[in-house]
């Protein structure tokens, strides 16, 4: 399978992050995970413009996500 599957932490953690994220970090996290029927996207710039934010936004995003996801795992 070319598509990781998240291990069950893993599946742990990103079910306690998603409430913990902000509304817009929400979103975005539903993308980069494939939550909430989202299709999976990981491309900054694709994000970017399904969303309608610059892709340094989405960038901001993406790393207050990861930091919170590096609190708990």
């Amino acid at each position: 399978d070319p598509v990781p599957k998240p291990s069950a932490r893993e599946q742990e953690v990103l079910g306690l992050l998603r409430p913990a994220l902000k509304p817009d970090e929400q979103v975005v996290f539903d993308h980069l995970y494939g939550f909430n029927g989202k299709p999976r996207i990981v491309s900054t710039g694709e994000i970017a413009r399904k969303l309608g934010k610059s892709p340094s936004r989405i960038s901001r995003l993406k790393r207050r996500i990861e930091a919170q996801y590096r609190k708990y795992y």
